[in-house]
């Protein structure tokens, strides 16, 4: 069983966040910095240098993984991936309530 994205994933989501190392309020309403990450650590008015970007990226996405893993029924690696991506821009509970993952899961068992 696939437990990590793969180095497609990670080109993926830096492609789609774009890289902003000066703080900024994304549309969601959140503080957020680098390649799209929020989170308490993010404040106003922080700048962060690109090699921190990339760091908060790889610690972002080995949470996001764990994440998925859990309900890995199987996939192959782009579909893990892509189940990660969905996962990384909108989190975890928008994942778990998708159309997303219940068309994942039955593509996978039937």
């Amino acid at each position: 069983m696939i437990t990590k994205h793969s180095d497609n994933c990670t080109n993926l989501v830096m492609e789609s966040e774009g890289l902003r190392l000066e703080y900024y309020v994304c549309a969601g309403g959140s503080g957020t910095i680098g390649y799209g990450h929020t989170g308490h650590d993010v404040y106003e008015g922080m700048v962060i240098t690109e090699q921190r970007a990339i760091d908060i990226l790889n610690e972002d996405l080995y949470f996001v993984d764990k994440f998925v893993s859990k309900i890995n029924p199987g996939w192959n690696q782009n579909q893990f991936d892509s189940i990660v991506d969905f996962a990384f821009n909108l989190g975890g509970n928008a994942l778990k309530t998708s159309t997303l993952l219940k068309k994942a899961q039955i593509d996978v068992n039937d």
